[in-house]
Formats: C-alpha cells, structure tokens, sequence
C-alpha cells in the first residue's frame, strides 16, 4: 500500500515496530525499507541503526546492504542493486510519495510522507565503505493536496470501468515554498550556442519558429550534491535527454564516450557516440567525475 493509510493519522504512536506492521503503515518486522525496484518504496524507517541525517522535513537516509550482522559494521560497500535501495531509486525517479516512521524511544511514530529527491553513493565521515544517502524532503499538503471521492454517477462518454475518475474540476490555493535560485543569463548562453541542440543526441526540438532545449547542471545544485549554477558545470539537452541524465541511465565517461544502461548508447536509432563540446564551452571535468563517482557501484 502507498502514500496514506487510511485511520493512520501523522503522528500515530505505535508501541512496537508489530503494531506498525499491523496498521500497514510498514509492513516489515526487521527491514527499513518496504518496497520493490519494480513498484517503488512504501516506507522507511529511521531507527538510528544507519548513520542517518535527519533535521526533520528533510532526512539523509541511509539505504541497506554491507553490513556485519553479528557486529553491525560496515564491512562492504552498499548497492543501490540491493532490493531496498532499488525501491527507493524507483520512487525517486518516479516522483512517488515514501511514508517515514521515526523511532522515539521505544516506540515508532508515523510521521508523513516524504519525497526523495536525490540519491549518490558517499563515504560516510570516517567510513571506509560507500553507502547510497538519499536526500529526502517532506511533503508539503498544501502543495500537494488531495481530494475527497467524487460523488455521483458519469456519463458513459465521461467514465470507462477500470479507470481513475480523477479530479474534474482541480482547485489552487497559495503556499510558501523555497527553491534553489537559478541564474537564467547562464543556462541561457549555453542553449544559445548550440542552437538549442542536444549535446547527446543530436536532436533539435522546434515550437514554430522557436528553439527548445533545457540547460542540465552536470552537478546537481544545492542538497547531496552542491554543484554550482556555472557554465562549466551545464549541457544544453533535449528533455529525453535531459530526464535520462538526471536520472542516471545515461552518462558520460573520461573519454567523453555516452553510455546507456551500462550500454553504447544508442540514441534516436543511431549510435551517440561522445557528448558534442564546443570549442568555446570549457565542460568541467571536475563536474563530470562527480557525477560518476556518486553513481559508481566499487
């Protein structure tokens, strides 16, 4: 079951973590994490037994895997191959909602749902290991709202059996939310000098007589990564490409070589070969081993 449980309240106590697993709210008497690569993450939880970073709405969570069962070390490092942490890539990706439980004291609290937003693999301060962290910020409802059951019957031109009603007539309502500040003239210069054409595939996207492409920070700003909005840290890409790369399918090797899945890249039917770099666009190389030492497996 994802996102909320019906009757479960944020902030519902539960004395052990059986009470939680017969509410639904995590179906798992020892793992941390409930989910499957193939359907995402349910919950987590944060029991103090990884070195987690929790200030509240945003959490660090550590995934699973590497550790010494009889004495609780890191002794390998972790993958994000491993069931639990594979679930979480996919929420990641996906956008899915992951309900978190805190341990306090002896019991477990039910505290919302949150999102994750990033994930790499690190060495933990003073660890000798990789862990895969994943950045995690709590939902805000006011943002993401949801509705109450429609009520009352369709049309048969409205409503096919099987499928969502979904909201007919969506509300708004003001929030506060904070969002990392972009230099605009930066992401433009870049898109301006390859003619909004994508650095990876070659693809020009038109609206009219209107280019289109998306500038992608190589390292990703603010949270895990703390990359920093400059020119040598962005490509100009198309939004296949754009969505590929963020999400860690498609990367860049030293040779400046384009992988897929581990894999030659093949792009809109044709090999990609290496990322196109103009002569006046300095790419960090310090950005680019960033990106693949924080989703390299050792």
């Amino acid at each position: 079951m994802f996102g909320e449980i019906a009757g479960v309240p944020e902030g519902t106590l539960f004395a052990s973590r059986r009470e939680a697993y017969d509410a639904h709210v995590h179906r798992a008497l020892q793992a941390g994490i409930v989910g499957t690569a193939a359907t995402g993450a349910q919950s987590v939880v944060v029991s103090g037994g990884y070195p987690d970073v929790d200030d509240g709405a945003r959490l660090l969570y550590t995934g699973h895997g590497g550790r010494d069962a009889s004495t609780g070390q890191q002794t390998k490092h972790q993958s994000f191959a491993s069931p639990g942490n594979a679930a979480l890539e996919t929420s990641r990706i996906q956008g899915m909602a992951v309900r978190v439980i805190r341990k306090v004291g002896t019991s477990y609290r039910y505290d919302g749902l949150y999102r994750v937003e990033e994930s790499m693999l690190v060495y933990p301060d003073g660890g000798e290991f990789k862990v895969c962290r994943f950045e995690m910020a709590k939902i805000d409802k006011a943002v993401d709202a949801t509705y109450a059951p429609i009520e009352g019957k369709l049309s048969a031109e409205e409503h096919h059996a099987g499928q969502p009603i979904g909201n007919p007539a969506p509300g708004r309502r003001s929030t506060n939310v904070q969002r990392i500040i972009r230099a605009t003239n930066v992401a433009d210069w870049v898109k301006e000098l390859y003619d909004h054409t994508c650095q990876m595939c070659g693809t020009r996207l038109t609206m009219g007589n209107r280019g289109y492409s998306e500038g992608a920070h190589i390292r990703p700003l603010g949270g895990l990564h703390q990359g920093e909005d400059v020119v040598e840290n962005l490509l100009c890409l198309c939004p296949n490409c754009h969505v590929l790369f963020d999400g860690g399918a498609l990367t860049v090797e030293e040779d400046r070589s384009l992988l897929l899945n581990g894999e030659p890249a093949v792009l809109n039917g044709s090999p990609a070969g290496k990322l196109h770099v103009d002569d006046k666009h300095l790419v960090g190389e310090e950005y680019l081993n960033h990106r693949r030492e924080s989703r390299k497996e050792s």
